[in-house]
């Protein structure tokens, strides 16, 4: 899989300029490690104060994120 598919699928479910991605990819080291973290993980870094974005990392579907990765390859649009 793409290393660049975690990439897309984090800036989906973050939202573009989201504050909070630089300590959040400390954390868990990298954006596989957030798409690989489970509910409970998520639910801890994040307290009950962004109930809705630890939610939103919850969703593990990757097919979006495969779509763009797919149309950035095929019209050589580098992420």
């Amino acid at each position: 899989m793409s290393r660049d598919l975690y990439w897309i699928w984090l800036s989906l479910r973050m939202g573009p300029g989201r504050e909070g991605v630089v300590s959040l990819l400390e954390h868990f080291g990298s954006p596989q490690g957030v798409y690989e973290a489970d509910a409970r993980e998520l639910t801890d870094y994040f307290g009950s104060s962004k109930r809705r974005l630890c939610e939103a990392l919850q969703n593990k579907n990757l097919d979006e994120a495969y779509s763009i990765d797919q149309y950035c390859s095929k019209n050589r649009i580098t992420i």
